[in-house]
């Protein structure tokens, strides 16, 4: 799992974050050899990236109830069946990406991606993940969804970019309070909030 920070625009002067820029947490499975060793192939893995919205999903639900999130045609047009994995004589289909996390006995937790056609799997896209082949699973332990579950609940401020807006708030909201701080005569006398000494703070 790996955390795609947001992309943050300035629009008329204004730091702004589109929907489409929002960060995500990005799943990924990496295929095994018959030995059991990681095939260093980067178009042999497959990706799944959930938005906010969707690792709230799994928090509210997960351990307890199952969670399919499905990537339609119609978000993703590039969402095609490979050409050479079809009859000749028909055109490519396009598929659905789906992303099932199921919780299984003792704890375990099961991550799934899979290409779909008419709900059945193994199918091939005609893009990045052209070499990888459907379905890919991997199951992890109790302890190791829990911290899972930490990742993502403390990632949602980041990847809706609240956590980067407060931050810039609160150092302007600083930086204001130090120019009027240096506005102000030594000493007080003033209004204002200060302290036995009789300088002027922007915090007390």
């Amino acid at each position: 799992m790996k955390l795609l920070t947001p992309k943050f625009e300035i629009t008329r002067n204004t730091l702004t974050l589109p929907p489409r820029s929002r960060g995500r947490l990005l799943l990924e499975w990496t295929p095994r050899d018959n030995e059991g060793r990681i095939i260093q192939d980067q178009e042999a893995k497959m990706s799944f990236a959930l938005s906010a919205e969707e690792a709230g999903l799994v928090l509210d639900q997960l351990p307890e109830n199952p969670v399919e999130i499905r990537r339609a045609p119609q978000q993703n047009p590039m969402l095609t069946q490979d050409p050479d994995a079809v009859d000749a004589n028909q055109p490519p289909q396009q598929i659905d990406k789906v992303c099932r996390i199921t919780p299984k006995e003792a704890g375990l937790v099961e991550f799934k991606c899979d290409f779909e056609l008419d709900g059945v799997g193994a199918q091939r896209p005609a893009y990045g993940d052209k070499s990888a082949q459907g379905p890919m699973a991997v199951s992890v332990q109790a302890g190791e969804f829990q911290v899972m579950r930490e990742i993502m609940r403390t990632s949602l401020p980041i990847l809706v970019g609240w956590q980067t807006m407060v931050g810039l708030s609160l150092e302007n909201f600083y930086n204001m309070a130090q120019l009027n701080r240096q506005d102000q005569p030594y000493g007080g006398g003033g209004s204002g909030n200060s302290n036995n000494n009789g300088n002027n703070f922007p915090y007390q």
